[in-house]
């Protein structure tokens, strides 16, 4: 009498395998992409809480100034580069404007207004310059 064993045809196998590993690329891909595109640009969502990156110690808040994250960082380093200022090459169109209120921005603040915090009404200013 021959003993029954559990047998699986190698093309099942073959297939079973592929399709773990598709699964498990897929969900890799896709955390990574995820976590990609968080750290590009923590501002581009509008959001203004710090971020986990540690940079963001602050929000949106005014008046801006060193660890500030946000849109109004992002206006105020849009008006900067119009008048010139070096704010590096971060940014999704390569431009220094990250919403990051990093050294750069502050030099560029200080250099155009004289002190290294901006309020709502010094980006006014800035505006008209």
């Amino acid at each position: 009498m021959e003993k029954d064993t559990f047998k699986i045809e190698s093309n099942a196998l073959w297939i079973g395998g592929g399709i773990l590993l598709l699964a498990g690329l897929g969900t890799g891909a896709y955390f990574y992409f995820k976590k990609k595109k968080e750290n590009e640009d923590i501002t581009e969502s509008g959001s203004s809480a710090p971020s986990s990156s540690g940079f963001c110690k602050y929000g949106d808040d005014y008046p801006l100034k060193h660890g500030s994250c946000g849109k109004n960082v992002i206006a105020l380093q849009k008006i900067l580069h119009v008048l010139g200022a070096d704010l590096g090459t971060s940014g999704s169109n390569k431009d220094g404007v990250d919403g990051k209120y990093g050294d750069k921005t502050q030099a560029g603040v200080k250099k155009h207004l004289g002190k290294t915090t901006a309020s709502s009404s010094d980006i006014e200013q800035l505006k008209r310059a």
